[in-house]
């Protein structure tokens, strides 16, 4: 049976490393609906639904997305094996009429647009511009090489260099950008071969010229207006990629391995951990006893953040456990000017909540568990305090390591621990996210 509401990954970008994502999923039995904005800049258009937008339709190996004008057809659409295509610059219409389980950004540009882990319960984004764990919860490595594809769960992706991935060594060669802006023109057509020194498009009257042999793998869309130094072809060095161009890269493939291994992680937890405002009390008492077996003279502290777009407010929560006392505590975050850091400004409060607790009741150990990799890293200095924020926080912790012995221990997010999904329920209930 068809249930929209619990089945639909949203894409957020349909250019062709998008593409090769929704391929996957969509062929792994998911159901696949992707935004693009009114008109789409990508080159590698025949291995690209964004090309749907243009022709009202695109099909790649066998699957086939329309673009879809009414939001009311896009579950039709989805029970006939197609996947929509949504006009929808910022997502926004969409989300909120969906309301998808999982979000991917997969706009590839080199920065963050504007996705935020509000979107869905989960969220995955492509490529450099995002950290794990605060703009999304996963980031798939984009760089050609041997970290392409990686599932990154804290961090960043490598910094974009500018310079595109070699294929028989060429790199920034087989990439042909504008040296003007003006309106696109090409006779040419993806396929076609090409010598060095052909003349492959025009910037108005302005020749573009290609630097090697090679076959056209990726060409702007006639008529586009483009801006100076704006990407408008891909040539291939390869005499025989005329066979590959209407398949998807390898390196989309390596790309949405990463993004269906999150996937299918993130469900299968999802199904071995009860809802999150759902816990039993004998569940949260037998995971105190087995914390205190191994933690024993310890005063522990289970700490987590939350933030809401739409409130614009960020949360904490942090619960204590020590021998004697089992104690849950939840609230706002009172700075404005912390807003900008979002969920990160809540997982701070709640550890320096917990720190201070610790003083106040006269502890000597403190046990903080945390999932998000920075409130430890930024007290140890792995992380370098670099913001008001971060700086504050290291500060605090400075001050009270002498009083009191402080340790770390890491959990992961969205697993069977019962103690860190408690203290993430407490954190999202307070601005009514509930993640």
């Amino acid at each position: 049976m068809f249930k929209a509401k619990e089945n639909i990954i949203l894409i957020r970008g349909a250019g062709d490393l998008g593409s090769g994502v929704a391929l996957r999923l969509f062929k792994s039995g998911f159901y696949v609906v992707m935004c693009e904005i009114e008109k789409p800049s990508c080159i590698r258009r025949t291995v690209s639904f964004s090309q749907g937008i243009y022709d009202g339709f695109m099909e790649i190996e066998g699957v086939r997305a329309e673009r879809i004008d009414d939001i009311n057809k896009i579950v039709p659409s989805l029970k006939k094996g197609i996947i929509p295509l949504v006009i929808d610059k910022d997502s926004t219409k969409t989300i909120n009429f969906l309301k998808p389980k999982i979000l991917i950004d997969a706009i590839l540009a080199k920065k963050n647009t504007g996705t935020n882990r509000d979107m869905a319960p989960f969220t995955i984004a492509l490529g450099p511009g995002f950290t794990a764990g605060f703009d999304a919860d996963k980031v798939i490595e984009t760089k050609r090489g041997h970290y392409l594809g990686r599932v990154i769960e804290d961090g960043c992706a490598i910094d974009d260099t500018g310079i595109p991935g070699k294929i028989e060594g060429f790199g920034r060669e087989r990439v042909i950008f504008s040296d003007s802006s003006g309106i696109f023109k090409s006779d040419k057509k993806i396929g076609d071969t090409v010598n060095k020194g052909d003349i492959i498009a025009y910037i108005d009257d302005v020749p573009l010229y290609t630097e090697i042999d090679g076959v056209i793998r990726g060409l702007l869309v006639n008529g586009y207006e483009v801006t100076n130094h704006f990407k408008c072809a891909d040539v291939d060095p390869r005499m025989d990629a005329v066979n590959y161009i209407h398949t998807v890269s390898d390196k989309a493939r390596a790309i949405a391995g990463g993004v269906l291994e999150c996937v299918v992680s993130y469900l299968n937890e999802e199904r071995n951990v009860k809802k999150k405002n759902s816990f039993d009390s004998a569940d949260i008492k037998n995971a105190v006893d087995k914390l205190l077996d191994s933690n024993p003279d310890v005063l522990c502290a289970y700490v987590d953040g939350s933030y809401s777009e739409e409130k614009k407010q960020y949360s904490y929560a942090a619960i204590m456990i020590d021998k004697d006392e089992y104690k849950e505590f939840s609230g706002l975050g009172n700075r404005d000017e912390y807003l900008k850091y979002r969920n990160v400004a809540g997982e701070i409060k709640a550890s320096v909540f917990a720190m201070n607790y610790a003083l106040k009741t006269g502890k000597k150990k403190l046990k903080i568990f945390y999932d998000y990799k920075g409130i430890e890293c930024w007290c140890t200095e792995e992380w370098k305090a670099k913001n008001d924020l971060t700086k504050t926080y290291k500060d605090c912790f400075d001050k009270i390591k002498d009083k009191i012995d402080i340790s770390f221990e890491s959990v992961k997010a969205h697993t069977d621990d019962v103690l860190n999904n408690r203290a993430d329920f407490l954190a999202g209930e307070v601005v009514g996210r509930g993640r």
